[in-house]
């Protein structure tokens, strides 16, 4: 809770935002621009949580819900069978994934 994001030299904002308005995530919000003194167009992106400005790659999010119910045993018998997989990483069939590139047009879902 309690965070804000600052948008600066867009040439205008998307016809369906005004200030306050709650956004999705690869939702239209503006269009980049060249305001004030800037050299070339860009974005100047700002967060702030209660007032405090942040560097957004440090912020840790918190989750907004808690399993329960048939999503938790679900959970569980997932990570079960992960931790009996992760346990025989010696099985031939195993394939170990070292690294992992995951984009917000590339999802990677887990099993």
């Amino acid at each position: 809770g309690g965070y804000q994001t600052y948008y600066g030299h867009l040439s205008r904002f998307a016809n369906s935002i005004k200030a306050g308005a709650k956004v999705r995530q690869k939702q239209i919000i503006g269009y980049v621009g060249s305001t004030g003194i800037s050299t070339g167009p860009h974005l100047d992106y700002r967060m702030a949580q209660n007032g405090v400005f942040s560097n957004p790659f440090n912020v840790k999010f918190r989750p907004r819900s808690q399993l329960s119910g048939t999503q938790l045993v679900l959970f569980r018998q997932d990570f079960q069978s992960l931790t009996q997989l992760a346990s025989s990483l010696d099985d031939p069939k195993v394939v170990v994934v070292k690294n992992v590139v995951v984009t917000p047009d590339n999802p990677i879902s887990m099993l």
